[in-house]
């Protein structure tokens, strides 16, 4: 999850945000957990591109399955802990997968799968050796990719 303090809020100009919204310098993490940034063309704006961060991949999913347009890239941020620090990679996604645990078949799990064909799952990024993928719900390709339905 995102933390927000009031100490992080800027204060832009009401005219230039949407009705209720408000705007922030930073946010913090509560947890040292994958989290993930959405880029999207929504049809109403094909000019401009939205950018979203999200905190699981459940709502990756749910942003994908409600989506009115295009991802334009999907990056998962992946922390990695080097002695006493943490540092962030970022890992661009080419395809979210719907899946379901082979010994399991009843629960449901998402794959994603980055651009050098590596597959991620969960939480804490483990590899999904004992997952089936099930249904493609996004191609993010180099160009524009559709949510796949």
């Amino acid at each position: 999850m995102f933390i927000s303090l009031p100490d992080y809020e800027a204060h832009v100009p009401r005219g230039l945000m949407p009705p209720k919204a408000q705007c922030w310098r930073a946010l913090s993490l509560s947890l040292c957990t994958p989290w993930f940034v959405m880029s999207a063309r929504f049809e109403e704006s094909e000019d401009f591109i939205s950018t979203f961060i999200l905190a699981s991949d459940r709502d990756v999913a749910a942003s994908l399955e409600s989506l009115q347009g295009e991802v334009t890239s999907l990056l998962y941020m992946q922390p990695s802990s080097i002695a006493e620090r943490i540092d962030w990679q970022a890992r661009a996604i080419r395809e979210v997968w719907l899946a379901h645990w082979v010994d399991d078949p009843q629960a449901e799990a998402l794959v994603f799968v980055d651009s050098d064909g590596h597959e991620i799952s969960g939480l804490f990024s483990e590899s999904p050796g004992s997952l089936r993928r099930t249904k493609l719900l996004a191609k993010i390709g180099s160009g524009l990719a559709r949510v796949v339905s």
